[in-house]
């Protein structure tokens, strides 16, 4: 890399007359091609390699309300910090692309040492269930249409509140590297702006801290960078229910369940390639909109409960000294069987 542009020059190849097809079966090459561990290959992929590391540490805090009185809460929080040197999967974990963050040398692992891509701090999620105190056995007691109409009401919440994930920032001047992600500088003065998100959605992040790499060198940006991070995630989710009995092993349930009940637009990350002229920019929203579906359900019962019959013990003893055979304690047993 220290050669700059002389890595562009072509040279002699000396697979010529070897390699029969391909861009190194030409008369000449790239000097960059040849000091390369295998110049007879373009390029060299090791599959499901073992390397890495990485370490997490977390606080959870959990407080449970049971269900009692027709209410039950159950709050939950994490705290944690996330730091890897490698790409978290090559494929990415099922339901999730944790694929990114590819390394920009992987002959110096210890500078890629950074956040993991998917480092969320803070998690807090409540969910809590709510009965209508109406009906048999709660506080209430209607009975008649009334109790048909109020009775049998749940209400279910279930809100998170998460943060951001960290920015990966790439791009500028090529590498010659042949492999890996390119990085720019950094400054090292934060990137983070204040205010709201809907005021910034041009401008997300400060990017007069990064600047161009120079040509054939490597950007000292991080792998993942510590701030800022994108817009994180408040989410509430509503369901109602109304259980009617119809039977003793038949019931009617009402259900009404609005996902992102209260249309919170959660935007997605920022551009963050400083060759992009729409770099700092948010231009896309990463959750749904809100989602209302109505249902009725019919639960029932394929036959009824029935009771286990009582254990009988039975015991035979024999008169006194008397020794009592097999065929005699069998006789016993029958007789008491049929008394």
């Amino acid at each position: 890399m220290t050669m700059g542009t002389q890595l562009n020059s072509q040279v002699a190849n000396p697979f010529y007359g070897i390699l029969n097809e391909g861009p190194l079966s030409e008369k000449t090459i790239t000097l960059a091609q040849s000091p390369r561990p295998y110049p007879q290959f373009q390029s060299v992929s090791s599959r499901d390699a073992t390397y890495g590391a990485c370490v997490y540490h977390a606080l959870y805090a959990e407080v449970e309300r049971r269900f009692a009185g027709g209410f039950s809460a159950l709050p939950s929080y994490t705290w944690s910090k996330l730091i890897d040197d490698v790409i978290p999967s090559r494929t990415g974990f099922p339901g999730e692309s944790f694929s990114g963050a590819p390394l920009q040398n992987y002959y110096d692992r210890r500078s890629e040492r950074s956040l993991a891509s998917f480092d969320t701090p803070r998690t807090l999620v409540v969910s809590t269930v709510y009965e209508l105190p109406v009906g048999p056995g709660k506080k209430l007691k209607l009975c008649g249409p009334a109790g048909v109409v109020f009775a049998g009401w749940q209400l279910n919440a279930i809100t998170m509140f998460q943060s951001g994930p960290p920015l990966q920032v790439s791009g500028g001047n090529g590498s010659g590297a042949f492999a890996g992600t390119q990085r720019p500088n950094w400054s090292g003065s934060s990137a983070t702006k204040s205010g709201a998100i809907t005021g910034r959605l041009g401008a997300y992040f400060d990017p007069s801290v990064f600047s161009f790499n120079d040509p054939f060198a490597f950007g000292n940006a991080p792998r993942i960078m510590p701030n800022p991070r994108g817009p994180g995630a408040a989410n509430v989710d509503l369901s109602l229910f109304k259980n009617t009995r119809i039977t003793e092993r038949t019931r009617l349930q009402f259900r009404a369940e609005a996902f992102n009940a209260f249309n919170r637009v959660q935007f997605q990350t920022p551009n963050a390639s400083i060759n992009s002229a729409a770099f700092g920019r948010i231009s896309a929203q990463a959750n749904s909109p809100r989602d209302i579906q109505i249902a009725l359900k019919l639960l029932f019962r394929s036959e009824a409960i029935r009771r286990p019959a009582p254990a009988v013990c039975i015991v035979a003893r024999r008169p006194r000294g008397r020794r009592l055979s097999v065929p005699s304690f069998l006789a016993c047993l029958k007789r008491r069987k049929e008394g």
